[in-house]
């Protein structure tokens, strides 16, 4: 068994610049401008090759953006910039898709149960038109209209939770998934019963939000993964290959 490790060592563990810009971005807001690059670099005692590399960092992230002649602003946070980071990741093979699956069911799990609490308006009213795109879409066995109407339901699942944080890293997870998600579209498409039983899967979620039972629409999410992945392992594939 590891020691536990002490204080020391845990502070060893912190990027002090990256420290220095949180704290200096949390007194900005969206659209306030950085101080010049000098400024900063003295401020946080460091070189400024060292702070360009943590900018750099920042606005692959979409916390920053900098603008040539101009300077380094705040943006308004978006789910892109951390899809960016986790899909380079996953590219360079540090997150594998299962794992992340596995994220993202808890998170819609989440997203359900607070979903089923405040029964918010708006989102379920968009559950609603997803469901009835699937519908029409399973009629015609258009899988493509199939998977839209699929991530349209789930955007506006997360939507439905009061957790701004949750539906943040909800969208950004299913931004990265969204190659994944076409290839179990094509997957799917050799299963007989997949129109239908993705409609009733997704139903079932809504019903239980709707109606304002918890516990249902929670078990009804976690079933909605397991006979997903099982449709795809019936037809003799891995639920997580690409």
């Amino acid at each position: 068994m590891q020691p536990a490790r002490d204080a020391e060592q845990l502070d060893d563990d912190v990027d002090p610049i990256a420290e220095g810009l949180s704290a200096i971005i949390k007194g900005l807001k969206p659209g306030d401008r950085l101080p010049p690059e000098r400024e900063l670099a003295t401020r946080l005692g460091v070189s400024r090759t060292a702070l360009r590399d943590r900018l750099q960092q920042a606005e692959a992230l979409g916390v920053l953006r900098r603008r040539v002649g101009s300077g380094t602003y705040v943006e308004r946070i978006d789910p892109n910039g951390l899809a960016t980071g986790l899909q380079l990741a996953i590219d360079a093979s540090q997150i594998d898709l299962s794992s992340l699956h596995s994220v993202r069911v808890a998170l819609e799990r989440q997203a359900a149960l607070d979903a089923a609490r405040h029964r918010p308006e708006i989102p379920l009213a968009e559950m609603a038109e997803a469901i009835a795109l699937m519908r029409s879409a399973a009629a015609d066995r258009d899988m493509a209209r199939m998977a839209e109407a699929d991530a349209y339901f789930h955007r506006a699942l997360m939507d439905s939770s009061a957790n701004t944080a949750l539906a943040f890293f909800g969208h950004a997870m299913a931004k990265v998934r969204r190659d994944a998600m076409r290839t179990r579209t094509r997957q799917l498409s050799l299963v007989d019963r997949t129109p239908t039983f993705i409609v009733e899967l997704h139903s079932a979620i809504f019903s239980a939000i709707s109606s304002g039972d918890p516990e249902r629409a929670t078990e009804a999410v976690e079933s909605h993964f397991a006979e997903f992945a099982q449709a795809v392992v019936e037809i003799g594939q891995h639920p997580y290959a690409e």
